[in-house]
Formats: C-alpha cells, structure tokens, sequence
C-alpha cells in the first residue's frame, strides 16, 4: 500500500488570501529567484564586504541585505498565517529551517542594528573581540542553508541527488576491484621478480 505523498499544503487553511498566495506558483517561482539571488549576493558581499558587522558596511551592502531581510521575513508571515494550526508549523521541518534562517537574518539585520545604535559602545566592543566577531561570521554563514529549499521546490534535484548517491556505490566498489586486482598483481610481480636485475 503506498503512503499519501507528503505535501505541506495539507496543513494549509482552506481558503483565504494568505492560503492563496502561499499556494500559488508565481509565489513559489519568486521566493526560488529570490533564494538564488540572495546566494548569489553572498558571494558578492563575501568579496567585497570587508566589515563583520552589517552596521559598519556601506550603504549598498545594508541595503540589500535589508531587502533580504524583509522578503524572507514577509515570505515566512504568509506561511505562517496560511497554516491552519500553528502547532503544524513545529510538524513541517521546511518551516523550522526557514524559521531559524529567518530569526538570524533579522537578529543580524534589525535587532543589532538598533542595539548598536543605542548604545555605540556596545559595538566597539563587538568589533574588537575576535570571538564575538566569527560569531557573527558563522551567523552569516547559516543563511546558506536557504540553498536547500532549492531541493524542495525543485524535486528534479533530489532525484539527480539520489542517482548520484546510488551512482557513487558502484564508482566506489569499481575502485575497490580495481585497487585489488593491483595489489594481487604487485604482490605477484613482487614475488616473482625477486632476485632479477628487473626486482632489484
């Protein structure tokens, strides 16, 4: 008997807007862009970004890291409203990913932004102790993860995935055959060219 496929639209409210735009594809195909885009723009920040802290970059990198912040936070609102039981939401672990990605993004973004414009010292702090640094570095670092939706939303990639998966068991006994039959033969090369010019 085969299992229902598993789809998170099932724990989605019946009807209205935030349902609506949750489930629609041009959604889906935004929120696709908007992820490769921002993947996109962190290999662009990690090269020309030299500040830790989003405070101290220029303008342009807080910019679009505050466009980010708001389409992944206003992305992760209509989910959250179009779920008929907020208690799915702790069943549905895309959306705890998202939840996570998106706690940091405005932790990173918003919330100590404004704790270090209250209070400035706080932040020369911050930018001289190199531990509290690479937490903010690590921090940066987990938005990455939203790379991973990629494979949800595109279920081909899953399937390359697992080809590749089953693929590499195969690749990797054709490697231990072969490193036999070498070994085999070098011992038997070994053994039956002892004491020949050829052995020596």
């Amino acid at each position: 008997m085969m299992q229902p496929k598993y789809d998170v639209r099932s724990f989605y409210k019946e009807s209205g807007l935030a349902r609506r735009v949750a489930d629609s594809a041009v959604f889906e195909n935004a929120t696709l862009c908007v992820i490769c885009a921002n993947a996109i723009w962190m290999a662009v920040d990690t090269n020309h970004n030299t500040k830790d802290l989003l405070s101290e970059s220029e303008v342009e990198f807080q910019v679009v890291e505050h466009a980010f912040c708001i389409f992944f936070t206003a992305e992760w609102l209509v989910r959250f409203v179009a779920f008929k039981s907020k208690v799915q939401c702790l069943r549905e672990p895309w959306f705890m990913l998202d939840t996570a990605l998106v706690f940091v993004t405005i932790l990173e973004n918003w919330v100590f932004l404004v704790l270090f414009a209250l209070l400035p010292s706080v932040q020369v702090q911050v930018s001289r102790n190199l531990s509290v640094l690479m937490v903010f570095r690590l921090l940066r670092l987990c938005r990455i993860a939203r790379m991973a939706r990629v494979f949800r939303m595109l279920p081909e990639l899953v399937i390359l995935m697992k080809g590749l998966a089953n693929g590499m068991r195969s690749v990797l006994l054709a490697l231990v055959l072969l490193f036999m039959l070498v070994y085999v033969f070098a011992i038997g090369f070994t053994q039956a060219l002892r004491g020949t010019t050829v052995g020596e």
